[in-house]
């Protein structure tokens, strides 16, 4: 079946299913569930005669909106489907600002953070955590989970691990963590021209991210773009000190100086710069890695996340669709 044959069935069945059960409302998440479900919803509704209230419907971005340089006039047709819109959900204040420059207006945005499940603890069994993964007990372990996507930045990270290896005279690893959707050879490449291929671990998906990270001294994203990303939160909630990109949601998750550190983005020097600075530095790494924690706990809890949506189901349910910043409030 080809995809367009696929996508049709898809929008048929959803047409179909949402005729029939008749909900109160309708939540569309990330770009395709839109671009089908919001017409799906209308038609749903005119098959039923417009019986009934039109369902409430509720859209969530989760990424920055570069997609739509490619695919031009889909972003012309989200942006026509914002204003039928009950309310429209970002992830980080950075996606907000680009559905606003979009057309949606500030009382029919929200502002959700993702939410994890957060671990027990950062693991105390770190001996055992590093053997499993074939790591020595006196290597610096630098781990970046992100699928091998050009805008992930992994070419300036390995420029900047080749000029951390050349700063440091203790033993490093990079640790990559990731599907490779097709820039795997020419990243391994260029890791050989560096002279540093030796000293990285291409580990591929891996279902064991918080071991992995349970195993590392530092957690890395040097990405390009971001909407909001949960291997930070991830790394966080593991007790590692974070070092990101200013982009998207990243300096919504880490405090620069408080519970990781922010660079800018396309910049190995200063990314090397400040993975350099938390190898040195075992007590800053303790400092901002405990902080990381703590600020996972307060602000990025699953329970959190779950109670913003009840929050804004309830809102709407109630009649009542504005956006409520005192019960999500900004973060320091």
């Amino acid at each position: 079946m080809s995809r367009l044959a696929r996508l049709q069935l898809i929008f048929f069945q959803l047409v179909w299913h949402l005729a029939k059960h008749k909900p109160r409302l309708v939540h569309y998440f990330l770009p395709a569930s839109y671009l089908l479900g919001l017409p799906a919803t209308f038609i749903a509704h005119a098959l039923n005669a417009f019986a009934g209230p039109l369902p409430l419907r509720v859209m969530s971005r989760r990424s920055l909106n570069r997609y739509q340089r490619k695919y031009r006039l889909l972003g012309k047709l989200e942006r026509l489907l914002h204003t039928s819109c009950s309310t429209v959900i970002g992830n980080s204040r950075a996606v907000l600002a680009e559905l606003q420059a979009e057309g949606v207006k500030a009382d029919r945005l929200e502002l959700i953070y993702n939410g994890i499940e957060l671990p027990l603890a950062p693991s105390a069994d770190r001996r055992s955590l590093r053997a499993s993964l074939g790591l020595a007990d006196d290597v610096i372990v630098i781990t970046q989970v992100a699928n091998l996507i050009p805008y992930k930045g992994h070419a300036d990270l390995l420029e900047a691990f080749s000029k951390v290896r050349a700063a440091v005279s203790m033993e490093v690893l990079l640790c990559l963590v990731g599907r490779d959707d097709g820039i795997g050879p020419a990243l391994q490449r260029k890791a050989r021209t560096l002279g540093i291929d030796d000293g990285i671990r291409w580990l591929g998906a891996r279902r064991d991210v918080l071991a992995i990270f349970g195993a590392s001294e530092i957690g890395v994203l040097s990405s390009h773009e971001e909407g909001f990303s949960n291997a930070v939160l991830e790394g966080m909630s593991m007790g590692l000190p974070m070092v990101v990109t200013r982009v998207g949601g990243n300096p919504e998750a880490i405090t620069d100086g408080e519970t990781g550190l922010v660079v800018e983005p396309r910049d190995p020097e200063s990314l090397a710069g400040a993975l350099t600075r938390l190898i040195v530095d075992p007590a800053l790494r303790q400092r901002l890695g405990e902080s990381a924690r703590k600020r996972v706990e307060v602000h990025f809890g699953l329970e959190r996340c779950v109670a913003d949506y009840e929050r804004v189901y309830a809102s709407l349910a109630g009649g009542n669709g504005s956006r409520d910043d005192s019960a999500c409030p900004a973060l320091d």
